[in-house]
């Protein structure tokens, strides 16, 4: 907290009676601790001292405009800010209205966090989304989901920064609201708000996971499959991540999957099939496919491009396991003809 101050006070851990604030503009915490004390000081200097004390034991002292902090034979003085920082009184006041967390959001969204997106000019979308009962988050070319039992509440979007935060403490939160742009959590003696990511979230994330369930068909891939895409990934060492590609292509009982660099190199590995199974040849994320296959070894498929008229323009391929869904993004390099498929 108070890392990246966008005020004065935000970049300052602030003493106030009996409790204990601090924040950066984006995100606030608040420790309920009766120290008597009414002052500021700057939260870089206090936490390279308290990481490097070696008693468990300190004691504060306010003389004027300084703050002496002595912690067993070390003594350290702070100059001191009597400005407050308001911070929690923005994001949260006394008319909040609290509700009980429900079971899993925390760690539910811990789960759906690494498909949110690492750019942060797509604001919102670096965040995981609490809307209904589910908890979604997508870069735009994958999205994974989990349902919760959850009652009607405002939306929420965490980054995952803030999300990781939260699981450290899950333990000790019981409630939550939102206030406006504000999430909050509360519990024992110890608060957190974060404020949203910027923008709106979009809502084909909904509209494409209700349109998975359409996806025709589905195979079970093979055991040794995570082993052989780590295998082929040594043709892609000088590809950028979001640029490297695997082709699948399923036939025959067969599942034959290459990959390129484009240039130098040409990979590729067979592996068998349990039964047989719609023919199609799909270009695949290698990090997405392995995503996929952490949850489920089931796919779920398509066979052409535009076989669902109301997703022409995001052919996909569906993970699911018990209360998640995982979809990546795919493109069909054929268009065959459907035959007679057997599980």
């Amino acid at each position: 907290m108070g890392r990246k101050p966008t005020v004065e006070e935000f970049g300052q851990v602030h003493f106030r009676d009996d409790a204990i604030v601090a924040g950066d503009g984006c995100r606030c915490a608040k420790v309920a601790l009766a120290t008597g004390l009414r002052c500021g000081v700057v939260a870089g200097c206090l936490a390279a001292v308290l990481r490097n004390m070696s008693s468990p034991y300190i004691g504060l002292t306010l003389d004027g405009d300084r703050l002496h902090l002595q912690a067993g034979r070390t003594s350290t003085t702070f100059a001191v800010s009597v400005k407050p920082n308001t911070l929690d009184e923005q994001a949260w006041g006394s008319d909040a209205e609290w509700s009980p967390i429900p079971d899993g959001l925390i760690g539910a969204m811990n789960l759906v966090g690494f498909a949110a997106s690492r750019d942060i000019n797509t604001g919102v979308h670096c965040g995981a989304l609490f809307r209904g009962d589910r908890v979604v988050a997508t870069d735009r070319a994958q999205i994974a989901s989990v349902r919760l039992d959850a009652a009607s509440h405002p939306d929420m979007v965490l980054d995952r920064s803030n999300i990781k935060l939260l699981t450290s403490y899950r333990d000790r939160l019981t409630h939550y609201c939102v206030q406006g742009e504000w999430s909050v959590f509360s519990g024992d003696r110890l608060t957190f708000a974060f404020r949203h990511p910027p923008g709106q979230y979009t809502d084909k994330v909904f509209h494409y996971l209700e349109l998975s369930r359409r996806l025709a068909h589905s195979i079970v891939l093979p055991a040794g499959l995570e082993a052989a895409v780590r295998r082929l990934l040594v043709t892609q060492t000088g590809v950028k991540d979001i640029d490297r590609e695997l082709t699948l292509e399923i036939a025959g009982g067969e599942l034959r999957m290459s990959a390129t660099d484009g240039v130098h190199m040409k990979s590729s590995e067979t592996l068998p099939l349990r039964g047989l199974a719609q023919p199609v040849t799909l270009a695949i994320s290698p990090a997405h496919l392995l995503n996929g296959l952490r949850l489920s070894r089931r796919m779920h498929y398509d066979t052409t491009r535009d076989s669902n008229s109301d997703l022409p323009e995001f052919p996909l391929v569906a993970f699911r396991s018990a209360g998640m869904e995982y979809l990546a993004s795919v493109e069909h390099k054929d268009k065959q003809e459907p035959t007679e498929a057997q599980s």
